[in-house]
């Protein structure tokens, strides 16, 4: 050891690197962390959506946030229910996946009826399966109901995952389905969100606030659940949507030092984050790769865009679907026990993958929340300039997958990319991130494309198609915004975001 210890001290670049008393004694130190506040964790407190009980969906409701203390978590809890055709067991409802989200049009965050934050079910997807840990984020899924299992004319499995809880019941009686929608505001703990929750509390303080409430904007019933061109579904409705929270509550002691913060002579800004969607329809006038742009036109200090494209979700498209995973035809189950012995071995040996997806080739049908397009090219300009390109596929992988963890997700996600998508290049993970910060924390500024100073951008994309039909190219603008808190008034209002 002496030797060399002694050695050591005769090398110049060692000694060179110790001048100053460069060394880090910290290491060996101990240093007890300060002492947590006295805080109660109070889960899962609830407050009803009166207005959307028992209705229809593509409605919307608010309720106001219970004024307790500080909230760290917020989703929903939401029932629904419809009656199967009395000729069940011919009958497979078409149920979408990734159903936590196929609910949700959008949610808003209003305090004093003025809206500070919004999240649409696309996005509420794309945070969902790009958590880091594994384990929260199949939490979330399951809780959702993200890949209910549905069943053909062979086996009754429709709308069924935890059979001793979703059982299906006898024709013509009524299935319920329960699930869990996460709210992942920005200024809560989260990727994309903030790094440190507690530190943007002031916006969550609800005991401090002005009165805020939820907005919850419901999606058109044939984009949650639909039955067959045969027969349709009946009685679809919401029996119970709650919001649910859970709350830190310090005892009054540190809440009083918690809120030394406010100043009555100046409101308190924190750096939060919000979305803004542009949105383009274009139809296909030929078969094959289709390039269309869309222009945006916000103004925000934009850390970076979302990208999804899907085909024109249509009522009638949802039941012809639905009739097709009756046959078995959409997933190829209906060559089990009854096909030949090729037709088998093509759709369950050589592409065991293709038994998860549910979808129609020849329409470009694919099952509701998993039919997002495979983009095979996109650019990113300005007045002619380019920001960003991809030309391939592969090239959109290397810059969305660093933060957009789906990997492991889709069925045969590890292994090629034909594996991951369905007959029509579709699945539930084809959501393309291109950042232009870098990390995706709303609360810290490392990097971002100031929209303001640049006269147009236009985000141009490449995807497959099939002639006649109508797809939806989506573009979401993740920006920067200061939320200012008036400590007279516990009003929030936005200060800047440009």
């Amino acid at each position: 050891m002496n030797v060399a210890t002694e050695a050591l001290k005769q090398s110049t670049l060692y000694a060179s690197s110790i001048q100053g008393g460069n060394i880090d004694y910290d290491k060996f130190r101990y240093d007890l962390e300060k002492s947590y506040p006295n805080v109660f964790k109070d889960r899962h407190v609830a407050k009803e959506f009166v207005g959307l009980k028992n209705a229809s969906l593509g409605s919307s409701d608010s309720t106001e946030i219970s004024a307790f203390g500080l909230a760290r978590e917020m989703y929903l809890k939401t029932t629904i229910s419809y009656t199967k055709p009395a000729n069940a067991n011919l009958q497979c409802p078409n149920v979408a996946a990734h159903l936590y989200k196929a609910i949700i049009s959008r949610v808003a965050l209003l305090n004093s009826s003025r809206e500070i934050a919004q999240l649409y079910g696309d996005t509420l997807q794309w945070r969902a399966i790009s958590k880091e840990s594994q384990g929260e984020k199949m939490k979330w899924l399951l809780a959702g109901k993200h890949n209910l299992q549905l069943g053909s004319s062979l086996g009754d499995f429709a709308a069924v995952e935890n059979a001793a809880t979703e059982i299906v019941l006898a024709n013509g009686g009524s299935q319920t389905i329960t699930f869990y929608t996460e709210l992942p505001w920005s200024f809560f703990t989260g990727k994309f969100q903030s790094d440190n929750g507690m530190k943007t509390s002031a916006l969550s303080n609800y005991r401090f606030l002005e009165t805020c409430r939820v907005l919850v904007e419901t999606a058109p019933a044939h984009e949650v659940v639909t039955g067959t061109s045969t027969t349709d579904i009946t009685n679809l409705k919401i029996d119970k949507c709650e919001l649910m929270v859970n709350y830190d509550i310090p005892s009054s002691s540190d809440m009083m030092e918690i809120e030394k913060q406010y100043d009555l002579s100046t409101p308190l800004s924190c750096l939060v984050g919000n979305e803004v969607l542009t949105e383009s329809n274009v139809t296909s006038t030929s078969s094959g790769d289709l390039t269309h742009s869309v222009k945006i036109f916000n103004s925000n200090l934009t850390k970076g865009f979302l990208v999804v494209v899907h085909k024109q979700r249509a009522a009638t498209r949802a039941l012809a679907l639905g009739a097709a995973i009756t046959a078995g035809t959409s997933n190829g189950t209906d060559v089990i026990g009854g096909g030949t012995y090729n037709d088998e071995v093509g759709s369950h040996v050589i592409r065991p993958h293709m038994s998860n997806y549910h979808s129609l080739s020849g329409t470009d049908d694919s099952r509701f929340g998993q039919d997002y397009k495979k983009v095979s090219s996109l650019s990113i300009k300005s007045s002619g300039r380019v920001l960003f390109e991809a030309k391939t596929y592969e090239q959109l992988l290397f810059c969305t997958s660093s933060m957009t963890n789906w990997v492991g997700l889709a069925p045969g996600a590890n292994t090629e990319v034909s594996q991951m998508a369905d007959k029509n290049s579709c699945n539930g993970v084809n959501f393309y991130w291109i950042p232009f910060c870098e990390n995706g924390f709303s609360n810290s500024f490392t990097g971002g494309l100031a929209l303001k100073g640049l006269s147009t951008v236009d985000v141009e994309v490449t995807f497959p198609t099939i002639t006649g039909n109508t797809y939806v190219v989506k573009v979401y603008s993740i920006h920067h915004t200061i939320l200012s808190v008036d400590a007279n008034t516990g009003r929030i209002i936005q200060s800047v975001s440009s």
